[in-house]
């Protein structure tokens, strides 16, 4: 209350002693901002959300870039922080913490970034951001921001696991147990695209071969289907022999498979066939509640969802298969953003309370 994040709202009935005083989260006692950089094969995305306490969103900007390289990463993070509380519309209410998502191998304790597949490494960004804007920062993987935004989401909580899996430029993997994101003192975990499933597979930019992200990421389709293009394969169908090369991208292709585009049928069921093996193998590891799918091959229909259950159903130990529900993102971009921002908002009020 004397930080003004809780406020008193009057008095409540009496059981027999003095009035007890009904007390609420206040609204306007300050922002927790939160972003999120979400990649497709063209492009990355960095969102960014004004909260107030209450976990209801304020004021929303998204911003395309190409982010290359520490200096871009934490420019296009600075800035859109800046651009956000600079707006009009949030007036003068101070900022109180920070949340970033960020793809990749993070150390959410040292608060930096470890290493991401867009040349980014060993980045304080948690320091640089707390010099700039003076406020507590917190950083986290996105699919385990997500994980948790999907958790928090679900319109029932039967299961106490929820694993999240992301494909799209990149792959990755976020674990939720008991409403907690699964950390036990180490760096962000959850590397699923960097799971060997060929050892004679393409070289990955990690260093290693056979990575599942270089079968099954969105980079890796398309390339193959321009590929095909430029080789001279001619497309049955209209959807796909219309559009330019360079402007094939997943959605496109997609579209083309369920139309009966073979070139695309083909490629798409080779990688659902990557996909779900590695599915089932994570089925057999974990033998989680729920597995949520999220990332450019799934938020568009069912098409690509039902070729990796499919092939997961029949790789994976029976008896856990049916225990695990699997789904698409309910959520869908908007996950990671949510889930930062909740885990912006407990840090908020768990360093308020140790400080007493």
């Amino acid at each position: 209350m004397g930080r003004g994040l809780v406020r008193a709202l009057g008095e409540g009935k009496s059981t027999g002693g003095r009035r007890p005083i009904l007390l609420e989260i206040n609204p306007e006692g300050g922002l927790v901002v939160a972003v999120d950089i979400a990649s497709s094969a063209q492009e990355r995305r960095v969102r960014a959300a004004a909260f107030d306490l209450q976990n209801r969103i304020v004021l929303e900007l998204t911003r395309p870039h190409m982010l290359v390289g520490n200096k871009a990463m934490l420019g296009a993070i600075q800035g859109i922080i800046a651009d956000l509380l600079e707006s009009p519309e949030l007036g003068r209410i101070p900022t109180l913490t920070i949340g970033i998502s960020v793809p990749g191998v993070v150390d959410a304790q040292a608060g930096s970034v470890v290493y991401t597949g867009i040349e980014t490494k060993d980045l304080p960004l948690g320091s640089a951001l707390r010099e700039t804007f003076l406020a507590s920062v917190i950083i986290q993987n996105s699919e385990d921001a997500a994980a948790l935004g999907e958790f928090h989401n679900a319109s029932d909580h039967e299961s106490n696991s929820l694993l999240y899996l992301s494909v799209g430029a990149g792959l990755g993997a976020g674990l939720v147990v008991a409403g907690q994101i699964y950390q036990p003192e180490r760096k962000s975990i959850g590397e699923i695209g960097h799971m060997t499933v060929k050892a004679d597979g393409p070289q990955c930019h990690c260093g290693n071969y056979g990575c599942l992200s270089t079968l099954v990421s969105s980079e890796a389709i398309v390339e193959r289907i321009q590929a095909a293009l430029v080789q001279g394969y001619r497309p049955q169908t209209g959807v796909l022999k219309g559009s330019p090369i360079q402007a094939v991208d997943i959605p496109l292709i997609l579209d083309a498979a369920e139309m009966g585009e073979m070139l695309c049928e083909d490629i798409l069921q080779e990688a659902a066939q990557w996909m779900g093996i590695a599915v089932a193998s994570t089925i057999n590891i974990l033998n989680p509640g729920i597995i949520v799918f999220g990332g450019e091959l799934y938020e568009t229909g069912d098409y690509f969802f039902g070729l990796t259950r499919d092939v997961a159903m029949l790789r994976s130990f029976p008896e856990y298969f049916e225990d695990t529900q699997l789904k698409r993102s309910a959520l869908g971009r908007n996950a990671g953003l949510r889930g930062i921002g909740i885990l912006a908002l407990e840090e908020l009020f768990r360093v308020s309370i140790q400080s007493q």
